[in-house]
Parts: structure tokens; sequence; C-alpha cells
């Protein structure tokens, strides 16, 4: 057993976490590797390391280092990691671009692109000569090496970094299985097709075990994540951190004809669907695969609908998760909010502020109305909504005296919804282009406070 290796092999998502950790807790490594990498002089410290960072449509970003200095001027890293993967067509420049947007967008005033891999890999790969520096597995070792001597914790990834360079070595790939890589490549060409908002990343060559493609859309935070479980028919919206919250999920998603179940410290939203066999033929079964890709859309939009509520008190790294705003959303917002202030104050809508890109519903809590009534502008659905308190058990009373008003009358957990139909908005597109369509909402929800204001004694 001693002789074994204790991994069987490494992961370049390994490094990259391994990278990840040390950047974020180590200040002796974050400051070596800094200089190593940029050769700035001056003094710059680090404000913190992210990882796996999309820029639409730009692409990922494996980490993503910010440091600064005295005069609060700040220097981004972004770098990629390799151990033996082929670099894909364009992927050095295009780290090159994200860090253009990031100046563009005030995110820093400067950057430098950096290429991390095993010494061999850099030297026979051109892309490499694309970033503006690169730093070996070897010096990364050797600087853990020489900080692992009374640490074992230093000498353990050290072991790991050298493994992989031992990897890269000998040519190490995964044993690939042409049936299942074959049926993934099929399945990822139908996601990209005709369900583009998932974001599937393309596959490549797949082992025989591959069964269960996964889904990181941007539209979600990065505490969710899709799974389409193939042999057991699951599709999963997998939610970490919150296996503590299954009852209060299960009571706002009741309505709907979902599993919630508990995985380890997580939670699932499940959908089930027919079972898939990954080595038959895909055309024989592209129907199931669209049925679990469609209910995999329907995730994405309950994910994006229930994210702010979830993520209020799951707590990340000992502290509160972080919202991470979206330029588009925000200002889509801000001009949302400004038209319903200058043409519509009887709303008395709040000033937004900062949103994520999963920000979907403004809301209204207008004084006319009683403290149980709140109007929710539901712009990916075309739904505008008087949502009624504790009225659940009132819809028949509340459709009888509604009839003939031309609005639909549901039931939404506990309470009652008094809906409007309108036009979708998308959020991220321009708010000029769609203006006449948001006051169209904004109409609606003028005339739910006036349906508010009379039923509201009454209710």
């Amino acid at each position: 057993m001693e002789e074994t290796n204790k991994i069987e092999a490494v992961t370049e998502r390994d490094i990259d976490l391994l990278l990840l950790e040390e950047l974020n807790v180590s200040k002796a490594f974050s400051k070596w590797f800094f200089y190593s990498v940029t050769k700035f002089k001056g003094r710059y410290s680090s404000v913190g390391t992210w990882h796996s960072i999309t820029e639409r449509p730009l692409g990922e970003s494996d980490l993503i280092a910010l440091y600064k200095n005295k005069r609060n001027s700040k220097v981004a890293l972004l770098i990629e990691n390799k151990i033996d993967a082929i670099a894909t067509p364009e992927q050095g420049k295009r780290y090159r671009k994200r860090g253009a947007q990031g100046v563009k967008n005030g995110l820093w005033g400067r950057f430098v692109t950096c290429m991390v891999a095993p010494e061999q890999y850099l030297k026979s790969e051109k892309d490499a000569r694309v970033y503006d520096a690169t730093l070996s597995y070897e010096k990364i070792a050797k600087w853990l090496k020489a900080h692992g001597k009374r640490d074992k914790r230093y000498a353990y990834k050290c072991y790991l970094i050298k493994e992989a360079i031992e990897q890269n070595r000998r040519g190490y790939t995964v044993k690939p299985d042409e049936r299942v890589t074959d049926f993934y490549a099929k399945y990822w060409r139908l996601a990209t097709q005709k369900y583009p908002e998932l974001e599937m990343k393309k596959p490549g060559i797949k082992p025989a075990l591959s069964d269960w493609p996964d889904f990181h859309p941007s539209a979600l935070s990065k505490n969710f994540s899709i799974v389409h479980k193939l042999a057991r028919g699951d599709v999963d919206l997998q939610i970490s951190g919150a296996a503590k919250r299954i009852a209060e999920l299960k009571e706002k998603l009741k309505e709907l004809d979902l599993q919630i179940v508990k995985a380890s410290k997580s939670a699932a939203v499940r959908i089930k669907v027919e079972p898939i066999d990954r080595f038959s033929s895909f055309e024989s079964q592209r129907n199931l695969a669209e049925n679990g890709l469609h209910a995999a859309m329907k995730l994405l939009n309950i994910g994006s609908n229930i994210a702010d509520i979830i993520n209020e008190s799951i707590k990340q790294k000992g502290r509160k998760y972080i919202m991470k705003p979206d330029d588009r959303v925000t200002d889509f917002y801000a001009k949302y909010w400004l038209l319903a202030d200058q043409k519509y104050p009887a709303l008395e809508m709040k000033k937004p502020g900062l949103k994520p890109a999963n920000s979907d519903w403004p809301y209204f809590h207008p004084s006319v109305l009683g403290r149980g009534f709140v109007i929710v502008h539901k712009l990916a659905r075309g739904d505008v909504d008087l949502q009624v308190a504790g009225a659940a058990n009132r819809i028949d009373e509340l459709k009888k005296k509604l009839k003939g008003l031309d609005v639909d009358v549901v039931k939404a957990g506990k309470s009652a919804a008094i809906r409007l139909k309108v036009k979708p908005i998308d959020r991220f597109s321009s708010f000029e282009s769609q203006e006449k369509i948001v006051e169209k909402g904004l109409k609606a929800a003028i005339r739910l406070v006036k349906i508010g204001n009379k039923i509201s004694d009454k209710i």
C-alpha cells in the first residue's frame, strides 16, 4: 500500500484549488507568486483570488488574483492553468481581452496574463508565448518544498504538483470510451443549439464512467449547479450549503412537481425524467436527452428566482455570501426605476443598488396597500402579480370578486396572486429597446394597485 500513489490522477481543477488556497491564505506564497510573474517594483498586497470567473462572451479565467499598492492602484493576474490539455484556439488572446475589459469596467488599472504549467508544457505549447508571463510547476514545487520542511501540508501539496509534472512527462490521458465520447459530443451539440442559456462547456474525450453532464450557467450564483444524471433519470439543481434549508425549499416550491432532497451539505431540487443509456445510440434517445435539457432549463429558471432568498444566509468560508453584481442588470434596473419614479410615483419603487445576474423581479410596496400586499413584475415570465399574503384559501372568493376584470387568480404558496399578463422582458438586453414593454408592465402594476386598494379592506 505504501508504494501506491496517493492519487490516481491529478486534474487541472486540483491544481486550481491548490493555488486558490495558497494565494488567498499564504501571504508569503502570494507575494512570491506576484513578483515572480510581474517583475514589478514597489509594494503590492493581495486583495484576494477568485476561481473560474466568466466574462461573457470572452470566456473563463481559471484564476484571477487581485493586488493593490499604497495608492490603491489595482493589478490583476489572469491565470490559465494547464497540465497536459491542449490549449483551445485563441485562448491566450481571450485572456488579454478579458483583462482589457476589466480595465474598462474599472475592476483594475493594469493586468498581467499568465500561464502556469509544467516546464515541458510551457516549452512545447505555442499558446504559452501569447501570455505576458509563465510560471512553471517546477518553480512552484521548489517554493513549496523550501517552505514545507516543518509543514506536512506544504509537503503534500509539493507532492501533488510533482505528480502533475510526472503526469505531463509520461503523457497521462484518460482512457476514452468511444461510445460515451460520441454521446457527450452529440448531447453538447443539442444543448448548445437549442438551450444556449445552459452554457454547457464543450466536452472532450470521456471515459466509460462519465454519466453526469453538468451545467454552470452564469445566470446562477457560484453555489448553484445543474446536473443531468443520465442512468438515474434525475436532473438536479444542486445548491451548495443549503442542506439545512430543505423544509424552506419544499414550502417555497410546493406548487411545482419537484423533489427536494438532501445531498451531503447541499440541497438538490430534482426533476425526474426517463433514464438514458450513454453507451447506446444518441439518435435513438434524442427525445429523452431533450426532455432532460428541458428540465435543466426549468431548473435554471427556478434557480434564478430563488437565488436571492437562499443566498441571504448561506455562509461561504465563514462569511456571508457576497453578491456578484452584473453591470447589464444593474443598468437595466436603474433605468427601470427612473421610469417608474418619473411616470408612476404611486408605485413608490425603492431606488435599486447593484444587482446580480439572477435579479429578475422588480417589486413595489405602495403605502396605499396593506402590509400583506406586494406587487412583483416577473420580467422573463411576463407576469405582473399582486401577491396577497395568507390568502391561498380564498382563491375562489377572489375569482368571484374580480370576475370580468380579465385577470388570473392563482395560488402561490400560502399566498394568492392576482396576475396580469404582459410581454416578457430580457434584463440583459438594452433598456431603451424595451422601454415601451416596460411601461406596459408598470401600467399593469398601477392597475393592480387600484385593484388591491378596492379589495384590501375585505381581504
